[in-house]
């Protein structure tokens, strides 16, 4: 047992396998090379995409909101109580940024109903305010969009034009093809297109151009997508609008004019009740200053032709009160009207929109008024949402509900409003009632004057006040502002490129390209079951490791008498010296080389080492015990018509089956012939008898027996062997062979176990790792060795790996600090 360590055998094969992580860094620091290959070829894939895409660039512009309310000249009398312009609403705001109806025009204003294209190498650059050709059409005629137009120019004059794609006529789906040529100017007129191209400036020959018509709903619908209004903070006024395109000045133009197209809404939607007021004014003007003229020369020619200068006093003093009653009717008239008319249009957004304000005809009343103009904003707001969000929404819910509570109210109101304005009409025409017969007992003459000069009065009464009235909304047109300010333009010089991003892109390139390697590493590493390293053995296995076999460089069986100055000769002889220990008892000369599978070199192993004891001037006799599959012959070119399988039976004596080897003090009992039933014959005092003749006669016997999992021959010989050493080979052996050695040894199914590793490779520094454990007592060599790079020099290969050893040194020390 090593002295460092307590485990018995039960405690190994319980023990859990875990994840080592200075070992999976070491080998990942082995494969260096791949890191560095992946890691290249990733950040040039992330460059060749970066530098082959067509760059984003996002802009942006801020608008101030107004929250204040500002009603302008004359608006105290004419929309006195009216809530125009106050606690603006920042959400209403973006959502008419973000609107349909405002987005379309700004796609129409723009003209972007033709994209042009110059095509490249690999990426097509799209032309804006550039485009050497015009393509001139008209919107009512037909032209197929989205399909892609090439135009390849021939000469100064003249072009090629082509086009495929599939339409739908009468109602199946039809392949066309434009191709032909012309000049410019001419007329393009297929079934699919109806345009003409004229050219706007020089055109180089060599490129290659091409143009779509663009869906106006499909691109408006893609601007408000591609959109971002939001307030530039929670206590701001401030709307930040934001957008992307591939064209910086496209995207900067478009910003500017949405700004343009959105105060101007803001403003007609600000002056639309005083341009109503306006045409509701001149409507009525046009019918009373014709009855204005008439009363007027009514009135004149009645005096003229009754020579009256005046009348009587009390002939004035009732037509005073007939023209104050009249007013008074005629105000009470438009009262009326308005309120049943208002009645009339609360369920039509259009028509409730464009009612005048109650004071135009005299009605002041604050509370009507705003309620109008609430109904009108609502039915406003509901429009706006409309663009954005379907009849579901939790918004546009709240709005309509909002919307019929002010109804219903204003409705109630107005009911009670009608009532009691015709119960003043009524009395109104009760006075008139009481005036004419007042008037019927004055002189027929003065009768006709009151009467003309009662509608005269109330014709210029009336058209004072329209013309008035009309003043004072022209006056609030005209000093109206907009409640929206750009406070920063969309401006080319202060785009920022969003799309490729160069930076990031490499370095994802970077580590995908890291990390696959690493991922294919792991995986390998998680599905392969073969044992990489000698920690894995010594983690997973209470056996004691005799010696470690490093990596043959050469060609040849025999590298220890061929390359006595290399370091696999080198590890035989740390092997030997381990074996001088651990026999030093007398009598102890039998040892049995196993292996687990084939391919572990049992057989290389054995050779080498009894080559290795031969030249330490010790009498050795190798022993072919692998009757089923022989192969010490053929690596020493002897003859195998005599061997243990004929010894065993009989048929040879032992001196015709010792042969001699081409090195001194090494004898060699091939296997023989290939019996039918090699485990029958091991099994038999004639083996235990020929192994007791050969220990008289030599310092050491040394087996060669088949692998142990596949058959028994290799239990049989280790019976009565002094030491059993089974080979594990890195990278071919696996893990659960050391399952399979540990309950050998839990069962003592062989005695005296040891374990040989094969095919260590150098890390730069020796072979294997820098161990010395004894086998069993405490003292021994260990199995490895010190001298560095070089010291072995008839090595065929060796990979220094000194700035590694430095890193893990390095590793090593933060490890153990931590």
């Amino acid at each position: 047992m090593r002295p460092s360590e307590s485990l018995n055998n039960t405690e190994y094969l319980n023990q859990e396998e875990t994840i080592d992580i200075k070992e999976l860094l070491f080998k990942f620091l082995d494969k260096w090379y791949w890191f560095v290959l992946f890691g290249f070829i990733g950040a040039s894939l992330a460059f060749i995409y970066t530098k082959y895409q067509s760059p984003v660039y996002q802009l942006s512009s801020s608008v101030l909101i107004k929250a204040e309310k500002n009603n302008g000249v004359g608006l105290e009398r004419m929309f006195e109580g009216l809530n125009m312009g106050g606690s603006t609403k920042l959400e209403n705001h973006i959502g008419i940024f973000k609107s349909y109806s405002i987005n379309n025009q700004v796609v129409n204003n723009l003209n972007l109903g033709v994209t042009w294209f110059k095509k490249g190498i690999f990426i097509d650059q799209e032309l804006y305010k550039q485009e050497p050709i015009q393509v001139l059409f008209r919107e009512e005629e037909t032209n197929l969009t989205g399909i892609k137009i090439s135009v390849t120019p021939l000469t100064k004059e003249t072009y090629k034009i082509s086009a495929f794609g599939v339409t739908k006529l009468n109602g199946t789906q039809q392949e066309f093809k434009l191709d032909q040529e012309g000049h410019y100017g001419d007329a393009i007129n297929q079934p699919q297109f109806h345009f003409t191209l004229l050219k706007k400036s020089e055109i180089v020959l060599e490129d290659q151009y091409y143009f779509t018509f663009n869906n106006l709903n499909s691109l408006t619908l893609s601007y408000v997508a591609g959109l971002k209004a939001e307030p530039s903070s929670k206590q701001s006024d401030i709307i930040r609008l934001e957008l992307k395109g591939t064209v910086a000045e496209k995207a900067s133009d478009y910003l500017n004019e949405l700004n343009r197209v959105f105060i101007k809404f803001g403003l007609n939607q600000k002056n639309q009740i005083s341009k109503n007021t306006v045409e509701f004014i001149d409507s009525q003007l046009s019918g009373i200053t014709e009855s204005l003229n008439k009363s007027g020369q009514s009135f004149t020619n009645f005096k003229s032709r009754n020579r009256m200068m005046d009348v009587s006093n009390e002939a004035s003093i009732i037509a005073e009160k007939v023209k104050q009653v009249e007013q008074e009717k005629t105000v009470v008239d438009m009262q009326l009207e308005y309120y049943r008319n208002t009645k009339k249009y609360l369920d039509d957004p259009v028509r409730i929109k464009k009612m005048v304000s109650p004071s135009v005809v005299g009605i002041e009343d604050p509370s009507l008024g705003a309620a109008i103009a609430k109904l009108g904003d609502l039915y406003q707001k509901r429009e706006v949402l409309l663009f954005s969000v379907k009849e579901n929404n939790p918004g546009l819910i709240m709005i309509d509900k909002e919307l019929e509570m002010t109804r219903m109210n204003l409705e109630e109101n107005l009911k009670n409003l009608i009532h009691n304005t015709e119960i003043t009409q009524s009395y109104i025409i009760d006075r008139i009632g009481i005036i004419d017969k007042q008037m019927a007992v004055l002189p027929q003459t003065e009768q006709e004057f009151i009467n003309i000069k009662r509608q005269f009065d109330i014709n210029s009464t009336l058209y004072t006040f329209l013309l008035q009235k009309r003043a004072e909304a022209e006056i609030t047109t005209a000093s109206n502002v907009p409640d929206a300010y750009v406070i920063d333009k969309a401006r080319i010089e202060t785009s920022q490129m969003v799309f490729p991003k160069n930076t990031l892109n490499y370095m994802i390139g970077l580590i995908l390209g890291l990390l696959l390697p690493m991922i294919w590493f792991m995986l390998t590493e998680f599905f392969d079951d073969s044992i990489t390293d000698i920690t894995m053995i010594e983690k997973g296995s209470s056996l004691n490791i005799v010696g470690s076999i490093a990596h043959n460089h050469h060609e040849g069986d025999l590298p220890v008498k061929d390359f006595p100055r290399s370091s696999i000769t080198e590890s035989f002889r740390g092997l030997r010296t381990n074996l001088q220990f651990l026999l030093s008892e007398p009598g102890q000369k039998v040892i049995s080389i196993h292996s687990t599978i084939p391919g572990e070199g049992k057989s290389f192993i054995s050779l080498n080492l009894a080559v290795t004891m031969a030249m330490n001037n010790k009498k050795i006799i190798l022993i072919g015990c692998d009757m089923r599959k022989p192969k010490l012959d053929k690596m020493l070119g002897l003859d195998n018509d005599a061997g243990l399988s004929t010894l065993l039976i009989g048929q040879h004596q032992l001196q015709e089956c010792i042969q001699q080897t081409v090195v001194n003090n090494l004898h060699v009992i091939p296997s023989g012939p290939v019996p039918p039933n090699p485990a029958e014959l091991l099994d038999t005092k004639k083996w235990v008898d020929l192994i007791e003749q050969l220990k008289e006669q030599y310092d050491y016997i040394i087996v060669d027996n088949p692998p142990l999992s596949m058959v028994t021959d290799g239990f049989i010989t280790g019976k009565i062997s002094n030491t059993n050493l089974i080979i594990l080979r890195l990278n071919t052996s696996h893990r659960d062979e050391i399952k399979f050695l540990n309950n050998i040894a839990q069962k003592e199914t062989l005695k005296n176990v040891g374990l040989i590793i094969n095919d260590v490779q150098a890390q730069g520094y020796g072979y294997g790792r820098r161990y010395s454990y004894g086998y069993g007592y405490g003292y021994g060599y260990g199995y490895g060795y010190g001298y560095g790079v070089g010291y072995y020099d008839q090595d065929e290969e060796h990979k220094p790996k000194s700035r590694w050893r430095k890193i893990k040194k390095m590793i090593n020390k933060i490890t153990v600090n931590s």
